[in-house]
């Protein structure tokens, strides 16, 4: 099975879920609201209904509901799961007209409008048809109690013969709840084909709205449930850079300055195991000069140390120390990077402490190192600077500095020097670097 299918499986399953969730949730609701809205006007002595029954009803579906949903999340073949929700969906149809008829029936039609949140929750989980196929059972189950509850529409349609009017003459008369003393039922055919055929009209707009709602809920599911996929992909293949970045590198909480995660490469630097380092403090790890402004730096700011000395097991390093924010990765978090620069500091240390003129030279003829002995002869200079532009004067030898010149001294100022060159060359480049040193063997004379 490829990764693009077993995604398409896992939103499906994902959509089942939610979509189970909300019909579950919006039928105790719908029960609920259901044994309000008939309590409180049987509280206020305004019908006469059987509040028990009605109670009983309410209480002993959501009972059974809420067991059976329990159950049928345990089900691993979604087609039994599908059928089961179904099957509990017809009954609580069923239930519901149960109440219905308890609470009024004919003389409450506002009732009737618990039919619609279940009906368009069933559209999030089940199929199109079978959401019609609840209408249509809600609308049998609507027009039964209507026709039980009204003789004269009975009577009308035992009138008119045929199985329609021999299935009249045999029902039951049933009579509706009473609003206070007086029946809120008209008894008219009129009126009871007017509630039964709003009540048709109703589901049946219902029903063909919550196809469309259905369509567009599973569309937005898929799309959140992907884009909360390629997130954690993201997070995913972001933690394995840090884990295996080659250079020492940290993630850090900017707040606590607690370490999230640590590569490979910090932990063999700092020499300690990387399941040792989360959890801890930076400063804690290695002994720095200035641990303070470190600290302040991660936590409010970003950017580069250019050498901070640090103790390592005793070990006195120079380090190069990147930080830089991370805003809205779980928080404020901060990757701060190493660099080990203990060999250059101090080479650079020996080099700018000489008394005598140091240069270098790329291969792209430009200045790559200079020592402050440099500037008393030849102005102040800068590295990256055309070395050519500066070196390159009337009174001293073409190319003096380059390493095929053969002149092995110099007069600068009055005074003499003796030229040492060196030269070596970059991987993949013809032409070499080269270093050169002047050494003062005094006056010229």
């Amino acid at each position: 099975m490829s990764n693009g299918e077993a995604r398409s499986i896992a939103i499906t399953a994902a959509s089942q879920r939610a979509g189970k969730q909300l019909v579950d949730v919006v039928w105790l609701m719908t029960m609920v609201a259901c044994l309000v809205a008939i309590g409180v006007p049987w509280y206020l002595r305004l019908v006469d209904v059987r509040m028990v029954v009605v109670a009983a009803t309410v209480f002993g579906f959501s009972l059974l509901y809420s067991i059976a949903s329990g159950l049928v999340t345990r089900v691993r073949d979604r087609r039994r799961a599908m059928l089961a929700s179904s099957l509990f969906n017809a009954f609580g149809v069923l239930c519901l007209v149960a109440i219905w008829h308890l609470g009024g029936g004919l003389s409450n039609p506002v009732l009737l409008r618990a039919f619609v949140a279940p009906l368009v929750a069933s559209g999030a989980l089940l199929a199109g048809w079978q959401t019609h196929l609840l209408a249509l059972l809600s609308i049998l189950g609507v027009a039964t109690i209507a026709l039980l509850e009204s003789p004269e529409l009975r009577w009308m349609l035992g009138q008119s013969g045929g199985p329609i009017g021999w299935l009249s003459g045999v029902l039951p008369d049933l009579p509706p709840a009473r609003l206070g003393s007086v029946s809120a039922v008209d008894g008219s055919p009129a009126y009871v084909l007017v509630v039964v055929g709003s009540f048709a009209l109703l589901l049946f707009c219902v029903a063909l709205a919550s196809d469309a709602l259905t369509a567009l809920s599973l569309r937005s599911h898929e799309r959140i449930f992907r884009s909360r996929g390629a997130t954690q992909d993201a997070e995913t293949l972001a933690l394995a850079l840090v884990r295996n970045c080659p250079f020492p590198t940290v993630l850090v909480d900017a707040k606590t300055g607690e370490i999230v995660m640590a590569s490979q490469s910090f932990a063999d630097a700092f020499f300690c195991r990387g399941d040792e380092v989360a959890g801890r403090r930076l400063v804690e790890i290695a002994e720095f000069a200035y641990p303070d402004d470190l600290v302040e730096l991660i936590r409010h700011s970003e950017g580069e140390v250019a050498g901070m000395t640090s103790r390592v097991d005793g070990e006195i390093r120079v380090l190069r120390i990147g930080v830089r924010r991370l805003e809205g990765w779980q928080g404020h978090h901060a990757l701060v990077t190493f660099t080990d620069v203990t060999p250059f500091h101090h080479l650079s240390g020996a080099l700018a402490a000489s008394s005598d003129p140091f240069l270098a030279v790329g291969p792209d003829g430009r200045f790559t190192w200079l020592n402050p002995g440099v500037e008393p002869l030849f102005g102040e200079l800068e590295i990256g600077q055309e070395a050519s532009a500066v070196l390159e004067r009337e009174d001293l030898p073409n190319g003096w500095w380059q390493p095929s010149s053969r002149h092995p001294r110099l007069t600068l100022d009055g005074r003499e020097y003796s030229i040492e060159r060196m030269d070596w060359k970059l991987p993949g480049e013809r032409r070499a670097c080269c270093a050169v040193r002047l050494r003062d063997l005094g006056g010229a004379d």
